[in-house]
C-alpha cells in the first residue's frame, strides 16, 4: 500500500495501524521497522496518525484492554524514536473511551456513541458511565395505502398472518431492503401518534403491513418505525433485545436509499 501510494506522487496523509490483539489488519512491532523505512523513502506520504483497535472494549476483562494499550503505546514510542511525529494517535472506540488509558492517545473514534447508543450491556459495570447519552436515530415512513380486510383473509407472503376479524391495514413503502429486519414479521411494533400498532405478515423487500384497526390513520400519515426515545417499545435497543438482533447491524443495514436528515 505504501509503495502504491508513493507512486502517485501526491501528498497524502496516512495512518499506520498497530495490531494490538485484534489480529485483523495492523502491523506487529517486528514489522514496524520495514514500514517506517518505506515511509522514509516516500516524502509525499505524511505520517499523520497511528491507530489500533480494541478487540474486547465492551467485555469485562480489563486486562485485555490494558495489554492492548501497552502494545499500542510501545508501537507509538518506536514511531517517535524513528523521527516521526504523528499528531493523531487513537486506539479507543466508544466503549474503549471508558476503559483505555494510553500515554499517547490524542483522539478517540466515536462510533455507536454518536447515535446515542450505549455499547455496554445494562448489567455491565461501565454501562452507568454512558447512561446519559440519548438515541438520536429515528426511522419514519409514511402510509401509502390502506386496505380493508375481512375475517379469514391473509396478508403478505405465505399468509403467515390471517385476519381473525374485519380490520384495516396500512402499507408502508419500506422493507428489509431498506433495513427493517425480516425477523420483525408478525412480531414488530411501530408507532402512530404515540400509539403502538403491530407489523402483520411477512416483512417484504420494500413493504411492510401494519394493523390500523381502531386508529384514525390514513394515507400520508407518518409512522415511526424506530423511535429515538430509549423508553419506547420500538426504540432501537429494545427492538434488538426483544428479537435477538444486533443493534449495530440494525443501524448499518439502513439503506442509503433512505433520505437522511442530519441532527446537528
Amino acid at each position: 500500500t505504501i509503495k502504491a501510494l508513493a507512486k502517485t506522487g501526491r501528498t497524502i496523509n496516512v495512518h499506520i495501524e498497530c495490531n494490538s490483539g485484534m489480529n485483523r489488519y495492523g502491523a506487529t512491532h517486528s514489522e514496524l521497522d520495514d514500514i517506517l523505512d518505506e515511509l522514509q523513502k516516500a516524502p509525499n506520504l505524511i505520517l499523520e496518525g497511528v491507530m489500533s483497535h480494541l478487540a474486547d472494549s465492551d467485555g469485562t476483562d480489563q486486562k485485555t484492554v490494558d495489554q492492548a494499550v501497552e502494545i499500542f503505546d510501545c508501537f507509538v514510542e518506536k514511531v517517535h524514536e524513528n523521527g516521526f511525529t504523528p499528531k493523531i494517535l487513537h486506539i479507543a472506540q466508544t466503549a474503549g473511551s471508558c476503559k483505555s488509558a494510553s500515554r499517547y492517545a490524542t483522539a478517540i473514534r466515536l462510533g455507536i456513541g454518536l447515535y446515542g447508543i450505549n455499547p455496554f450491556a445494562p448489567n455491565h459495570p461501565k454501562h452507568v458511565e454512558l447512561s446519559d447519552i440519548k438515541p438520536v436515530l429515528q426511522l419514519i415512513s409514511t402510509i401509502t395505502k390502506t386496505r380493508k380486510l375481512t375475517a379469514g383473509e391473509g396478508v403478505s407472503y405465505n399468509y403467515t398472518y390471517t385476519a381473525s376479524n374485519d380490520m384495516t391495514i396500512g402499507i408502508l413503502p419500506i422493507g428489509y431492503h431498506e433495513g427493517v429486519p425480516r425477523e420483525l414479521s408478525n412480531r414488530g411494533i411501530v408507532q402512530y401518534n404515540k400509539k403502538y400498532v403491530n407489523i402483520i405478515g411477512r416483512v417484504c423487500m420494500n413493504h411492510i403491513m401494519i394493523d390500523l384497526t381502531n386508529t384514525a390513520a390514513t394515507v400520508g400519515d407518518e409512522i415511526t418505525i424506530i423511535s429515538c426515545n430509549a423508553h419506547d417499545r420500538n426504540a432501537l435497543d429494545r427492538i434488538a433485545a426483544k428479537n435477538n438482533l444486533f443493534n449495530y447491524s440494525m443501524m448499518t443495514s439502513l439503506s442509503p436509499d433512505i433520505r437522511r436528515i442530519i441532527v446537528k
